[in-house]
């Protein structure tokens, strides 16, 4: 298996975790990425956060494109088919 595959995997005993860090080096300070099995997730599909080889996103562009996300959601729908 080709290295760093096992890492998509989402196993019963996966380790997922959102990291949010001060990074003096970049732009924005404040970056947030998030690590799954040991290996950074790209958030390039996320509007705002770029391709970095890190997985590293500016704070700010994370927030408001997931919040733009959960607006678009009709929760009453998916919850209930109504």
């Amino acid at each position: 298996m080709e290295a760093g595959l096992t890492s998509r995997f989402c196993p019963f005993a996966t380790n997922l975790q959102v990291q949010v860090l001060s990074c003096p080096q970049k732009e924005e300070n404040r970056q947030i990425r998030i690590i799954l099995n040991d290996a950074p997730v790209p958030l390039s599909g996320i509007r705002g956060c770029g391709d970095d080889e890190d997985g590293l996103c500016p704070m700010d562009s994370f927030v408001s494109s997931v919040q733009e996300l959960v607006d678009e959601v009709n929760f009453e729908e998916v919850c209930t088919g109504k």
